[in-house]
């Protein structure tokens, strides 16, 4: 196996891991449309250079995943979570995938733990590893996959303008609309406090009516027995 300049290719195929070499195949998978390629490049140089000198049986190579889908979906991983690294053990046909930064230190580390079975594995076909189509113009595909990049910002960008007015027109109308309600509420509120003030003051002067033309009574009746009284004594 090469070092890190070892590029998989069509030519390749799929025996960049063979099943009877010892240790570990670092297949590391980097976007070739990256501005950041070449710095990539240089975290998997370091990589393979602290695993040589801590002595790790490991075989550093890398795969155009922009170019060649196939490896990134084999692996079950996203086109955005490139770069990425998987650790193929191939006489025990398994693989693991790395989950963190991707620096030379981090890379090395998750090397280490593989190695030393503190990472887990999934079972892995090292006859059906994904393989570089022939045929296929990679600098083609960067450059459409960079175009159609440029068009989505700016696509992106006017959309979000575009919702951010709309969206701001939806809170006013929504801040006027709760306002006039809080103002009916308010208004609702006043006016059966009004109605129940005038009820109150409609039964306490119903009451005190009643009560005056009581004591009428009671002075109409006391004056007409005088009056009986004194006719009474005039007759005798």
């Amino acid at each position: 196996m090469g070092g890190w300049e070892m590029q998989i290719t069509a030519d390749v195929g799929r025996d960049y891991c063979p099943t009877n070499i010892l240790g570990l195949c670092a297949l590391v998978l980097l976007d070739g449309a990256s501005p950041d390629l070449t710095a990539h490049l240089e975290v998997v140089r370091g990589a393979e250079a602290l695993a040589r000198e801590q002595g790790q049986v490991v075989h550093f190579m890398w795969a155009d995943a922009s170019c060649h889908p196939e490896f990134a979906s084999h692996f079950g991983l996203a086109p955005d979570l490139l770069p990425a690294v998987v650790a193929l053990a191939p006489k025990k046909g398994k693989h693991a995938v790395m989950r963190g930064g991707f620096e030379a230190a981090s890379v090395n580390g998750f090397l280490a733990a593989v190695l030393r079975g503190r990472e887990t594995l999934v079972d892995d076909d090292m006859n059906a590893l994904p393989m570089a189509a022939s045929g296929v113009d990679c600098a083609a595909v960067h450059a459409a996959s960079l175009e159609s990049l440029e068009e989505e910002e700016d696509f992106d960008l006017s959309d979000i303008m575009a919702e951010e007015v709309g969206d701001e027109s939806e809170r006013a109308a929504l801040r006027d609309e709760a306002e006039a309600a809080a103002a009916a509420a308010t208004l609702d509120s006043e006016e059966a406090e009004m109605a129940a003030k005038r009820r109150k003051a409609m039964e306490e002067l119903e009451r005190l009516n009643k009560k005056s033309q009581k004591k009428k009574k009671g002075k109409k009746g006391k004056k007409g027995k005088k009056k009986r009284k004194a006719a009474a004594k005039d007759e005798l």
